[in-house]
């Protein structure tokens, strides 16, 4: 009987011990690549040529929707492309209307676990007193998936006919408060979004400090409350700093800071991008892709680096900003590289043109 007691007790020893492994997902990037985001020949109004500046991602039923932190002259900065184990270059579609074209400097995409309601977040990194100017860089979009043309503001205010949520932002600053700025943090950047069960956003914060020019880099996450009535979205009084980490403990000695953040709501497991930018060689920027369960999540336990089986950090060679859960094993990123044109593709040099983004497709294993 002890014997029997004692192998029941070794078999449950490794059987935890196995359920524990799992959690730990392995993974490659199995391709890389560009996309077209408009016409090769579109212009800004100095004649440079304008580029394509993606960093937001989102994956809705068989489309991979993407977004420009740079307007794009004459049409939208937002775009789809139809995806079914690859990119259908026919397929590109700009969404245009009123809201979408005139938000300025998208970050990240993100969708209610609904699976209906789309969500689209700029920067919140500027604004200017006494004139509403810079308020359309302050804005959550949401929309029904299957009514784009239904474009809506989230905690939206009309300051003289523009219209924005730029009432987010003291509630933003007072959240990111600290011993230095007590009254809340003059300056910060928010680059991601997402929705987690039990009606909560999460905002993922890149940088915070005095000005645009005096910050530091930081990996912070907020959480706001939300509920629907009449049709529309309205955030509750409950913002919260939930979770904060410095990536240098795990050593990474780049100076990271958070580019994108998402849920897959079938692993109950959240994704994050960090990027770095030291200098415009093709080597001076890149990123690194994390994940943490929920539940770890919520205990306030560290990000967790992706690896490859043989325990390789993933490492991309690009300014990774738009991360798309496209399935429980495929994920794809869209990289946000700014003007500079010469990339590494697996350490083979090719030319992303300035209306193109680079991307990445990583499979888990």
């Amino acid at each position: 009987m002890k014997q029997k007691k004692y192998g029941i007790f070794i078999f449950l020893v490794l059987f935890n011990y196995s359920c524990q492994f799992d959690k730990q997902p392995t993974a490659q990037i199995v391709s890389e690549d560009c996309l077209d985001c408009f016409a090769e020949n579109t212009l800004d109004a100095d004649s440079s040529k304008t580029s394509c500046e993606a960093s937001a991602a989102l994956f809705v039923d068989g489309k991979l929707f993407f977004a420009s932190d740079k307007p794009i002259p004459g049409t939208s900065s937002v775009f789809s492309y139809q995806f079914d184990n690859e990119l259908d270059l026919n397929t590109i579609k700009h969404y245009r209307n009123y809201e979408l074209e005139t938000a300025i400097k998208y970050e990240d995409f993100s969708i209610l676990p609904d699976n209906k309601t789309i969500l689209l977040s700029t920067g919140f990194d500027r604004i200017k007193k006494d004139t509403n100017s810079w308020d359309r860089y302050n804005c959550v979009l949401y929309w029904d998936k299957n009514k784009p043309q239904n474009v809506q503001v989230l905690a939206k205010v009309d300051n003289k006919g523009v219209v924005s949520s730029v009432r987010l932002r003291p509630y933003f600053q007072k959240t990111l408060s600290s011993v230095k700025f007590p009254e809340g943090t003059p300056y910060f950047k928010i680059e991601g979004i997402c929705a987690i069960p039990n009606n909560k956003l999460l905002f993922g914060v890149r940088e915070k400090g005095a000005s645009y020019t005096d910050f530091e880099y930081i990996v912070e996450i907020i959480s706001v409350s939300y509920f629907f009535e009449e049709g529309e979205m309205i955030l509750k009084n409950d913002f919260e700093l939930v979770y904060k980490m410095d990536v240098k403990s795990a050593n990474i000695s780049e100076p990271c800071a958070l580019s994108s953040l998402e849920y897959d709501v079938e692993n109950e497991r959240l994704y994050a991008l960090t990027t770095f930018e030291l200098d415009d060689s093709d080597n001076g920027v890149g990123a690194y892709l994390w994940y943490i369960s929920l539940e770890d999540f919520h205990k306030k336990k560290p990000l967790n680096l992706l690896k490859t089986k043989q325990g390789e950090t993933i490492k991309f060679s690009h300014k990774a900003e738009g991360l798309a859960i496209v399935d429980s094993k495929t994920l794809f990123i869209i990289h946000d590289d700014d003007k500079r044109e010469t990339l590494i593709f697996n350490k083979n040099k090719q030319i992303k043109k300035a209306h193109q983004a680079a991307y990445s497709i990583v499979k888990l294993d």
